[in-house]
């Protein structure tokens, strides 16, 4: 049975580390910078002068270096990745496909979004879209909450799947929907699948859901900012 590791250094990492990149945190920690000499006497006025120019200056770069800045603010295939490798650790990186579907309006169809997907190269399915009514996904993302399965129970045509359209040695999977951060509205899909069966993926433990729920907030906003 694999060992099931949850990342809590990693991702509290991931989150320290997002934290910092916001242009007001930089802000106020260089503006605390300045005000300290302030509390000791010793500190001449050139200096605090000096001092003062800097952060004013770094300050109107952060703004400017905020405005030029892309909108994705996370590489949301480095943290599909981190979550993989947290939760199993990268000797099993090679059971696990991930993908990220999002839910087109005007075609009322969930759709991979290619450039998010890991190991699904070469897969029948590595395209693929449903309408919201078909899969597991379809589920997911009607009833905004997770769901898994374990395929050697369960059939692919119990969710109306075409079984010769996915990866046939899909033996467990699990969807977790991408909810809009403000609205919490379920606007797409966080696909994670393998080849080991459920026991060992323990896609229906609640660590294992907790922990990608984690990821897909993550990745909410980068990701519907990109879209």
């Amino acid at each position: 049975m694999i060992d099931v590791r949850f990342g809590d250094r990693m991702l509290w990492k991931s989150r320290a580390k997002r934290f910092l990149r916001r242009r007001p945190v930089q802000s106020f920690l260089l503006t605390m910078i300045v005000i300290i000499p302030f509390f000791f006497d010793n500190i001449g006025l050139f200096l605090k002068f000096v001092l003062l120019v800097v952060v004013a200056a770094l300050n109107i770069c952060i703004v400017y270096f905020d405005i030029r800045s892309t909108p994705l603010a996370l590489d949301v295939r480095e943290l599909l990745r981190l979550m993989l490798d947290s939760l199993y650790g990268r000797e099993y990186l090679g059971h696990f496909r991930t993908n990220i579907m999002l839910f087109d309006e005007k075609k009322k169809e969930l759709a991979i979004v290619d450039k998010y997907s890991i190991n699904m190269e070469g897969h029948p399915d590595r395209f693929i879209s449903f309408d919201q009514h078909t899969g597991l996904c379809g589920k997911a993302f009607r009833d905004n909450t997770t769901h898994s399965e374990d395929f050697r129970i369960h059939k692919h045509e119990e969710y109306n799947v075409d079984p010769g359209k996915v990866w046939n040695e899909m033996m467990s999977l699990v969807c977790v929907p991408i909810r809009h951060p403000e609205t919490h509205k379920s606007v797409g899909v966080l696909n994670v699948d393998s080849d080991l069966s459920i026991d060992k993926t323990r896609f229906n433990e609640p660590k294992v859901v907790i922990a990608i729920n984690e990821y897909a907030h993550l990745i909410s906003r980068p990701v519907l900012e990109e879209a």
